[in-house]
């Protein structure tokens, strides 16, 4: 191994669910390590353009999701452009069922993220695959990585699976189940007009909109004879 490397706390994975554990840990006084395979943080947030940050109310009024959850969605606008809806700016229920959700720049999440997760003092380990975890009998006690340095060991008194596919926890054996699903594509739409808009606007809101194409996960607009993926297979994705 070219290198060795021992922390409180490692994450795997820096998608939102990610940060969120690497920013409690670290804020928390634990000494804690954040390894992403990409160079960006906000994992299908920013990398995969899926730039609407889902309700945190239940779609009658009543704000239902709190804490660092409701603080990631104010950080997914802190560098713009985009607001929160009126109606929940003083943290409050409303009358009406409009969500509280928010459509976000991935470019700026990322900066408002790797900003938050510096503040906090974490280890940011960013180009860097998690390869295999480190048994101690049945407890992952640290994970093989590898990047440009070569292949190392990243070691935690605690492990936080957070790659969205349980590799970490899938490789160390524990019991994890496949679902499949449909193919589908979420694009960022833009046009002359909508740039014109923003222009005049001085916003740049009119640039988020969003198409979504293919099947929904009900089947639903599904190609003829098409059919579903795993995505758990190095050939599937």
């Amino acid at each position: 191994m070219e290198f060795e490397k021992g922390f409180d706390v490692l994450v795997c994975g820096a998608g939102v669910a990610g940060v969120a554990a690497a920013l409690e840990t670290a804020r928390s006084g634990l000494k804690t390590a954040l390894v992403e395979k990409t160079i960006l943080t906000g994992g299908l947030a920013t990398t995969g353009l899926v730039n609407i940050y889902l309700p945190l109310c239940d779609g009658n009024g009543t704000q239902v999701t709190f804490g660092i959850a409701e603080e990631l969605l104010h950080l997914s606008l802190k560098y713009g452009p985009g607001d929160v809806p009126v109606e929940w700016r003083q943290g409050r229920n409303v009358e009406e069922p409009k969500r509280y959700r928010v459509a976000f720049s991935p470019a700026s999440f990322v900066l408002a993220l790797d900003e938050a997760l510096v503040e906090a003092g974490v280890d940011l380990w960013l180009d860097t695959l998690a390869c295999a975890p480190v048994m101690k009998g049945d407890r992952v006690v640290g994970v093989e990585v590898e990047n440009k340095s070569g292949r190392g060991v990243l070691y935690g008194q605690c492990v936080i699976d957070g790659t969205g596919d349980a590799d970490v926890a899938f490789r160390s054996g524990a019991e994890c189940a496949e679902m499949d699903n449909w193919v589908s594509i979420w694009i960022l739409e833009a046009s002359l007009a909508k740039a014109r808009k923003a222009v005049e606007q001085r916003n740049g809101v009119p640039l988020l909109g969003r198409e979504a194409l293919g099947a929904y996960n009900t089947g639903q607009h599904a190609p003829a004879k098409s059919r579903k993926w795993l995505g758990t297979k190095g050939k599937e994705v």
